[in-house]
C-alpha cells in the first residue's frame, strides 16, 4: 500500500466490502468497475489520482475557467474526502447502478456516468459564476471553492433517471417507490 496514504480507520471501505460481498445479487460490470476503481483510487493504488492529490484534482471553478484545467470537470468525481464519503456514494451507486445498468445496458450506462460527471462539474462552475458575477455575491468566494465526490453526480442523474430505478418525485423530493 502506498506510504502517503491518509491515516484513518477506513471503516467506510470495510463497510463497503461487506455490503458488496454480503449481498449475492448480480452486480453489473460497469457498476462493479466504477466501485472498484474508486476504492482503488481512495486507497492510493493509482498514483496520479492518489488521495494526497485531492486538492489538485478537485472541481475548482476559477482554475477551470482562468487556467483551462478542463480535466477538473471529470477527475473530481473519482475523489472522496474520507472513507464514509466514499462508502455512502458507492452504496448509492450500487443500489442505482444495479437497476440503471440493467435498464440502459452497460455501454449506455457508462456513457451516462461520464456525461453526467462532466455535467455535474459544469453545473457547479456555472452556478459559481452566476452567483458571484451576476448575483453580486463575490464575498461567498465560490470561484475558489474545491469540491470532490460522486454524490452530486448521483443526485443529478437520479433526478433524470428516477423512473427507471423505482423512485418517484413528490414535492421536489425523491422517495423510494415499489
Amino acid at each position: 500500500m502506498p506510504q502517503n496514504r491518509r491515516q484513518g480507520s477506513n471503516y467506510g471501505v470495510i463497510l463497503l466490502m461487506y455490503t458488496l460481498f454480503a449481498n449475492n445479487d448480480y452486480l453489473p460490470p460497469v457498476t462493479l468497475g466504477a466501485i472498484v476503481l474508486q476504492v482503488a483510487i481512495y486507497l492510493g493504488f493509482i498514483p496520479p489520482l492518489d488521495p494526497s492529490n485531492t486538492y489538485q484534482l478537485c472541481v475548482h471553478p476559477s482554475r477551470i475557467l482562468n487556467k483551462g484545467e478542463w480535466w477538473r470537470l471529470l477527475a473530481p468525481t473519482l475523489m472522496h474526502g474520507d472513507d464514509m464519503h466514499l462508502y455512502f456514494n458507492m452504496v448509492s451507486l450500487l443500489w442505482k447502478g444495479r437497476r440503471l445498468e440493467r435498464h440502459l445496458g452497460s455501454k449506455r450506462f457508462l456513457l451516462t456516468l461520464v456525461i453526467f460527471s462532466v455535467l455535474t462539474s459544469l453545473t457547479m462552475v456555472g452556478m459559481s459564476v452566476g452567483i458571484e458575477e451576476y448575483a453580486g455575491m463575490r464575498s461567498w468566494n465560490l470561484m475558489q471553492q474545491c469540491a470532490v465526490g460522486f454524490s452530486a453526480l448521483d443526485r443529478f442523474h437520479l433526478l433524470r433517471l428516477s423512473p427507471y430505478i423505482g423512485a418517484r418525485e413528490i414535492y421536489c423530493c425523491l422517495v423510494a417507490g415499489r
